[in-house]
């Protein structure tokens, strides 16, 4: 779909195909125990090859839905998924999700990545609305959202609960046209 050039290399950024499934299990297992920014920890993906393999396709086939991969030298270092509606009443909403591997922060495969879904929204005649949530504390991708044209919709009080301690997750839109 699209290259990203960056100081240690280049990045391909494109569609997930059924075969990268049981990468992106393993992927979205480990990378998640990372940091604590995510809705499940680590190896709390509890969603087995054959189901994802189905998600990968249902991507493929619904008409308000992109699924991307970003690639450095034959690994997944980054996913990125944008779910439109499924119901005629908010189909026109795409709520998007986005994982980057912590040692590929800070080279712009985020950015990459978002700026890919909100073209591929602009172009589809679906979409009209992106919206994402994004933890309190995760303050560079907080920037990153601002930076695209994001604005904060609410606040989800008490939305995160990780050791015993409450987070608050911000809800973040885009209007696109």
């Amino acid at each position: 779909m699209t290259e990203l050039e960056t100081q240690i290399g280049t990045i391909e950024i494109r569609e997930a195909h059924v075969n990268d499934a049981k990468e992106i299990v393993e992927f979205k297992n480990w990378v998640t125990g990372e940091v604590d920014y995510h809705t499940y920890g680590a190896n709390d993906y509890k969603i087995c090859l054959q189901d994802e393999e189905k998600i990968i396709e249902m991507f493929d086939q619904r008409p308000n839905c992109l699924f991307l991969v970003a690639v450095f030298k034959n690994e997944i270092v980054a996913v990125a998924t944008l779910s439109g509606g499924s119901k005629e009443r908010v189909a026109h909403r795409g709520n998007i999700g986005i994982t980057v591997a912590k040692r590929f922060w800070r080279l712009g495969i985020g950015k990459k990545m978002m700026e890919v879904i909100i073209e591929y929204s602009v172009e589809n005649p679906i979409l009209t609305k992106l919206e994402l949530l994004v933890h309190q504390d995760n303050r560079a991708a907080i920037k990153l959202y601002n930076q695209l044209g994001f604005f904060r919709e609410g606040l989800m009080q008490r939305h995160f609960k990780i050791e015993g301690r409450y987070y608050d997750g911000i809800r973040m839109g885009l209007l696109v046209e």
